[in-house]
This record gives structure tokens, C-alpha cells and sequence, in this order.
């Protein structure tokens, strides 16, 4: 019984996300199955456009690149540019993405009420460059960006890459903010590994004082 409690804690405690993220990961981006701060170094990664204009309704050729090695999970939205990061406005998924026929690693996911609001990885394999479509809403959404979260290992992941801002047809006006993003656990499951430590411990004890 106890091989089988030990078991069953170590899975619980170093299970990320090999399938792909949750729709709760959809708000902030972060994947917090990883139990881990993100990387703040420079990335190995980045997000470029085929555009930097779009129209209502209009497509956008977005290209995700590993510049080093290569990523093993990937999570990507669009969000709106804005000159004030506290309003709201920058907060949720904008248009949907198309990823090609047939593709074995990427899936799209709903996020923020949209079908198709985010791309994301849904096996772990090695990948050096996808390419999707992001088509704009009906109506355009002002000034906007690439958010993408990429995953070179479980304890290797960085949350802050970003493309260029896009804007709409005509739009001569200042690339407005792209908007600082959760790079650390935060105490988030930080101690899940200590619990179980904790647990595990006090399980011992108490089958050791009956026997």
C-alpha cells in the first residue's frame, strides 16, 4: 500500500501539460502544471507576421520559430495593444486562428468564448517552426499582437514572447503597449511538492508506529 501512495504523489507532482493547456490557462497564459518560475533569460524563440496591417475579417500569417534547438509545447493568442495595461482591455483571446490539415502537434483551443481564440500544442514533440492563420474579427479591434507562451522541457518554458504589433487597415498612429505577463509561480502550487514531502512523511511514521 505504501510503494502505491508513493507512486501516485510523484505523478501528481511532476505532471505538466503534455496534452496541451486547460481553457483556465486561457486568462493569464500560465502554465502553472509546471511548478515552476519562468525563464526571464533571452528566448530561443519568436512569433513574426507574413503582415503588419490587417481588415475586419481579414488573415494574418503568423509563423512560431524555435532560433535555437526547438520547442516542445507552445500556447499562442492574439491580444489587444493598448496605451493602458490596467483597463481591461489587453485581458482576453481577440479572432481565431486556422491551423493547417492533417497537423499531428498543434490543436486549437476556445478561449475567451471564441472557437479557435488560441493555438496550442497537443502531443510533446520536438518542433522547429509552425506556421497558422489568425483571422481578424468582424469588426477590427484596434492595434494588436501575438502573445505566445513556448515550452522547451517541463522546468524550461518562457511566457513572454511577443510578435509585432498588427495594426488595422490606415492606421498611421504610435504601436500602442504590449503588456507585461505573469512570469513566476507566484505560490501557486509552489509548495505542492513540500505537501506531499509532508505527507508521504507522516504516512511513514504512523504505518511504522503500527507494525
Amino acid at each position: 500500500m505504501l510503494s502505491f501512495v508513493v507512486i501516485v504523489c510523484t505523478i501528481g507532482a511532476v505532471t505538466g501539460y503534455a496534452s496541451g493547456p486547460p481553457t483556465s490557462a486561457c486568462a493569464d497564459m500560465y502554465p502553472t502544471g509546471h511548478e515552476t518560475n519562468a525563464q526571464t533569460g533571452t528566448p530561443y524563440f519568436e512569433i513574426t507576421t507574413a503582415e503588419n496591417t490587417y481588415s475586419a475579417g481579414g488573415t494574418v500569417t503568423v509563423t512560431l520559430t524555435a532560433t535555437s534547438n526547438y520547442y516542445e509545447g507552445v500556447f499562442v493568442q492574439a491580444r489587444r495593444a493598448t496605451s493602458n495595461c490596467s483597463d481591461g482591455t489587453n485581458d482576453g483571446a481577440v479572432g481565431s486562428f486556422t491551423i493547417p490539415n492533417g497537423d499531428t502537434f498543434l490543436q486549437l483551443i476556445s478561449c475567451n468564448g471564441i472557437a479557435g481564440g488560441a493555438v496550442a500544442h497537443k502531443t510533446s514533440s520536438h518542433q522547429t517552426s509552425k506556421t497558422i492563420t489568425w483571422t481578424a474579427p468582424a469588426q477590427t479591434v484596434g492595434q494588436i499582437y501575438f502573445r505566445g507562451v513556448f515550452v522547451r522541457n517541463e522546468e524550461t518554458f518562457w511566457t513572454d514572447i511577443f510578435s509585432s504589433v498588427v495594426k488595422p487597415t490606415g492606421d498611421t498612429s504610435t504601436d500602442l503597449t504590449v503588456c507585461p505577463v505573469r512570469t513566476t509561480l507566484n505560490g501557486s502550487g509552489a509548495n505542492r511538492p513540500i505537501a506531499i514531502v509532508i505527507l508521504l512523511s507522516t504516512i511513514i511514521t504512523v504505518l511504522s508506529r503500527g507494525v
